[in-house]
């Protein structure tokens, strides 16, 4: 997800919504209810890029966390924070 200028992209990962796209003019809609990601290509695209400019780096920290460190923390921790994509 990414939120910019009173704009909202939400990308579905995993699951049966997997790569389905919404977006929202918070501005005019505050509480969410239209998904215009259809109607607002040139916003989706620049919000698009930022969060998979996100993604990346984030995927790339995460090679970056010593498996020492992984070692020391409890199974549910360690799950959960792969799941988010924290580490590898």
């Amino acid at each position: 997800m990414v939120v910019e200028s009173g704009q909202k992209l939400i990308r579905h990962l995993g699951g049966p919504r997997d790569g389905f796209e919404e977006f929202y003019d918070l501005h005019e809609d505050p509480i969410e209810r239209t998904n215009i990601a259809a109607h607002a290509d040139k916003q989706v695209l620049e919000s698009r890029k930022r969060l998979d400019a996100f993604r990346e780096a984030a995927s790339e920290a995460a090679t970056r966390v010593p498996k020492e460190q992984i070692e020391k923390m409890d199974r549910d921790t360690e799950n959960a924070l792969r799941a988010l994509g924290y580490i590898r």
